[in-house]
């Protein structure tokens, strides 16, 4: 086999994708998911199963929006309480 044929059929490493580990996973370990988000860190299921994927930038935004989801929940339960009693 000639030095031109070698280099054709040889195998390319995959690309390895860079994991950013620069924000650390919110996960609580009360992983409860209603409607798509779980109750422990309000992280939408995709959110979850992304995240070991995401930039810092993508991250950053996940916190934020579940920051914003668990509020609205606490919210939610508190108005809830407040009929019962």
């Amino acid at each position: 086999m000639t030095e031109d044929l070698r280099l054709l059929t040889r195998k390319r490493r995959p690309r390895r994708r860079m994991v950013d580990t620069s924000i650390p996973s919110p996960c609580i370990q009360v992983c409860q998911v209603e409607n798509d988000i779980c109750v422990g860190c309000g992280r939408s299921v995709d959110d979850i199963r992304a995240w070991i994927i995401m930039t810092a930038d993508e991250k950053t935004q996940s916190l934020h929006d579940a920051e914003q989801r668990l509020a609205a929940q606490t919210r939610r339960t508190d108005e809830a309480l407040k009929e019962v009693a």
